[in-house]
């Protein structure tokens, strides 16, 4: 029987629509609230995100005209090879002691953790012992110290001890002489020294070890303070910048042709998905422009990115909530092409690692490359017209924020003009206040805490976004006495619940106790010994009704009590606070310093 072949046009149903129809459309559903405020969103970068996107946004930029392979390698640096990048595995003087199996995956890489020469001489023999037990032929090493340059000959005479080929050796040094700088205080009198030094190993490094790199620009020290994704960037081309000069002024001077095979970029990667992916991909763009204007061609221009899951967005709260972060974290630097991930295992700031968590760690990166099958396709976010465009403004952003540093003298200028850090703590505090008012939400530090967590301990060497969210925990779990919030519900389920459940959340992030009871038309209440706390919750209907007479009756069983309100009535406010009510708790209330100064003024320091 012979078929008719039919090619229906689907499209034709469907009558092509503008952005200028779909935002009408939109304003009539809102029914009048700000379309503005509420679809369109300002990022720390000051970056506005559109709620829809279309080519049209893209204005056929070289960030979306351009393949994989070509200038100026937004889209990576592979043209024909499907992207691979680099476990990297970290491996400290501890773990020496017990050589862990070899590593046989090729995409495998040790990270020696070394912050000091004297870690390494003072124990050459346990680190030869533990290299020469590892299968090193298939896998590269890569060494983080935040010693001086010193550290690269101890490593050198290591390697030839252990009988690795320097000729076919990979990998590089993380060690960042700006960074290292700005750590120690101690510059810009060694500064100089720093980059002899520098000159002298890249020299060195291009006759002996030309597939092993000796320079690197690392900016995890912008992310963990709290940057945004365009002062990351921005800074640490100023650093790169800065650097390179100084090597090409040294004696015997550097050439850039030189130089540049030892440029590597180290990130840390937050939980802003695509914009972690647009920041990689930016970083390819903006080190074009850089290297043209060094006088490099279009192959001086591939660099190297190392990427490492954030710190500053960890906890140590329900700290298994980590392991999530690190995926989505990993998942973006893998999108946005990097070159080696180093995943921090999820107890890292509490404890001493272990098995479980490092496997956990591990298998975040079997599982995207071999499951997720993430590595099968270039670039794989390109063609995105969000992320495209979130690319280019971020770029953007960032060039224009690298020319005022270049204004300023440079890197180093800026840093002694303090204009550097007064940038990044405008983007901390931003980021702080969103936190602290639960606009930024922290699961199991901010919001849906998980009391059960005994024996917390803070890791104060490093600046994280929720330590002060942890610091109240510790303070109410080093209590003798663990002091109680009493919800007090007014009226019918639908009335109070909605309250009640706020109230719980806000009150337990901090790790009170509470409890709840409904009261009567009598307003009978008796309060527990332990109560320091009541919350009365209902709507804004009923509180007028009973709020003044509760509250006398509460502060007549006890004065000490504080009272407050869930919402914010603010047409009873003042007649509320004159019968006794101590405080309102609602959306827009800085939670962390209301939890703060309560526990002050309950006597717990």
């Amino acid at each position: 029987m012979a078929t008719t072949k039919h090619n229906p046009n689907l499209m034709r149903d469907f009558p092509p629509h503008t952005t200028q129809s779909w935002e009408v459309a939109a304003k009539k559903l809102l029914k009048g609230k700000p379309f503005e405020h509420i679809l369109k969103t300002n990022t720390y970068e000051e970056i506005l995100l559109e709620p829809l996107y279309s080519n049209s946004d893209l204005n056929n930029s070289e960030f979306s005209s351009s393949l994989p392979g070509e200038a100026p390698f937004t889209r990576g640096f592979e043209s024909l090879n499907s992207p691979t990048w680099y476990f990297l595995k970290e491996v400290t003087l501890e773990a020496v002691s017990e050589p862990k199996p070899a590593l046989t995956d090729k995409h495998r890489a040790l990270l020696l953790k070394i912050d000091e020469v004297s870690i390494l001489s003072q124990h050459f023999d346990q680190w030869k012992h533990f290299l020469k037990s590892n299968a090193l032929s298939k896998a590269p090493i890569f060494i983080n110290s935040f010693d001086t340059p010193n550290i690269s000959s101890a490593f050198i005479q290591l390697l030839k001890d252990c009988e690795i080929s320097l000729k076919e050796l990979q990998g590089a040094i993380f060690h960042d002489p700006i960074a290292n700088l700005i750590n120690t205080k101690k510059w810009p009198s060694q500064l100089d020294k720093y980059f002899i030094h520098y000159a002298e190993n890249i020299r060195w490094g291009i006759e002996n070890t030309p597939d092993f790199s000796f320079f690197c620009i690392d900016a995890t020290n912008y992310h963990n303070a709290g940057a945004s994704a365009a002062q990351e960037l921005a800074f640490g081309i100023a650093a790169a910048v800065e650097s390179i000069r100084k090597m090409l002024a040294a004696e015997p001077a550097l050439d850039f042709s030189t130089v540049y095979k030892n440029v590597n970029f180290t990130l840390s990667i937050g939980s802003n998905f695509f914009m972690e992916i647009a920041k990689l991909r930016a970083l390819r763009n903006l080190w074009y422009n850089i290297s043209k204007a060094f006088g490099g061609s279009e192959g001086h221009s591939k660099i190297k990115i190392h990427t490492q899951t954030s710190a500053w967005n960890k906890t140590i709260l329900d700290e298994h909530t980590n392991i999530l972060r690190s995926t989505t974290e990993a998942f973006s630097a893998i999108l946005g092409g990097c070159d080696s991930l180093q995943i921090s295992p999820f107890n890292f700031l509490s404890k001493e690692t272990d098995g479980f968590s490092e496997r956990i760690a591990g298998n975040i990166q079997l599982i995207l490359k071999d499951e997720v099958h993430v590595g099968n396709v270039l670039d794989a976010a390109g063609g995105s017209w969000y992320v495209e465009s979130l690319t280019k403004s971020l770029a953007e952003k960032a060039w224009q924020l690298f020319q005022e540093v270049e204004k300023k003298g440079g890197m180093v200028a800026a840093l002694q003009q303090d204009f550097i850090q007064k940038s990044i703590s405008e983007t901390r505090s931003k980021r702080m206040r969103d936190i602290e008012t639960r606009r930024s939400k922290i699961i199991g530090a901010n919001i849906y805490p998980n009391l059960n967590e005994k024996d917390l301990k803070i890791n104060t060497k490093m600046r994280r976004a929720v330590e002060p969210f942890e610091k109240l925990r510790i303070r109410i779990e080093a209590h003798a006495v663990k002091p109680e919030v009493l919800l007090l519900n007014y009226g019918a389920a639908e009335a109070y619940k909605p309250r009640a459940d706020f109230a719980r959340g806000f009150f337990e992030v901090a790790g009170f106790k509470v409890s709840e009871n409904v009261l009567n038309e009598k307003l009978e209440v008796v309060l527990n010994s332990k109560t320091v706390i009541v919350t009365i919750c209902s709507s804004d209907e009923f509180y007028p009704k009973f709020v003044p007479a509760l509250s006398q009756k509460l502060k007549d069983q006890n004065s000490e009590l504080k009272i407050m309100v869930a919402g914010n009535p603010t047409n009873h406010i003042d007649t509320f606070t004159k019968a006794g009510i101590d405080d309102f708790i609602h959306i827009k209330s800085n939670i962390y310093e209301m939890l703060n100064r309560l526990m002050q003024e309950i006597g717990i320091a």
